[in-house]
């Protein structure tokens, strides 16, 4: 796992820019996102997985998957919290993937991953913002509710909802706003926080908050950075900070 806090350079602004094509809906996020995208500096925090199984599965919740397919994509991109069927298997009512949007100053993560769909490699790139709910007028003229959930890949049929970007368009974006490389088996997944939160504090110093990333990912998983006579640790951690390394004791 690799975490990652950095600025945007110059292109990969304009590359975020030709991806969010559109501003939510509720006047709140569409403030948040004026500010961060008139910021000069643009703060992200990553967090990138590798070895792992990435968000496979159907990419709509209406679809049902094939015996014994993974639901990842769509418990992480689309249900805000799902039963778990996993023995000792963490995650219940999405307190987790919440906190990923709370720590964004827009309540907006963009997720790059590499998986497997009916037993194919498949690169998915979506972005998700979660507001408050909302209301505006429909082409009739009649009101229509939101849930403040708002979505950036691909149009879906008919244009109702969106799909994720797959294969090497998605590859490209990822590519272009700078995550992490990955090939078709290098299986994980890329999530960036937009405008981290707690980059806007005055006395925030950039580097001793990497420090302190790196400091909290030791206190609560240092045992699983240990080995044993029986097994080598079964977590390897790197935390970067403006693409120079960040030691971990």
């Amino acid at each position: 796992v690799v975490f990652r806090l950095r600025t945007l350079s110059q292109s990969q602004s304009d590359a975020l820019d030709a991806v969010l094509t559109a501003f939510p809906g509720p006047e709140a996020s569409s403030r948040a996102f004026e500010h961060f995208a008139t910021t000069e500096k643009k703060w992200v925090l990553e967090i990138c997985d590798f070895g792992t199984g990435g968000l496979g599965g159907p990419t709509r919740a209406d679809q049902l998957p094939g015996p014994g397919e993974s639901t990842d994509f769509v418990d992480f991109m689309r249900n805000v919290g799902t039963r778990r069927d996993t023995y000792q298997g963490g995650g219940s009512y999405g307190y987790g993937k919440t906190s990923l949007y709370l720590s964004s100053a827009c309540s907006t993560i963009l997720v790059d991953s590499q998986t497997t769909n009916k037993g194919t490699d498949v690169r998915r790139f979506m972005g998700c913002h979660l507001g408050s709910a909302f209301s505006a007028p429909s082409d009739s003229g009649e009101p229509i509710k939101y849930t403040g959930r708002h979505w950036w890949g691909t149009p879906g049929d008919n244009e109702e909802y969106v799909d994720p970007v797959e294969g090497s368009e998605a590859e490209v974006i990822a590519e272009c706003l700078g995550f992490l490389q990955r090939g078709p088996e290098e299986r994980g997944t890329s999530i960036m926080i937009l405008d981290p939160l707690f980059m806007g504090f005055e006395d925030t110093d950039p580097r001793v908050t990497a420090g302190l990333i790196a400091e909290t990912l030791l206190w609560f998983f240092w045992p699983r950075l240990l080995g044993t006579q029986h097994s080598a640790p079964s977590l390897n951690l790197a935390v970067e900070f403006e693409g120079e390394e960040v030691s971990i004791p």
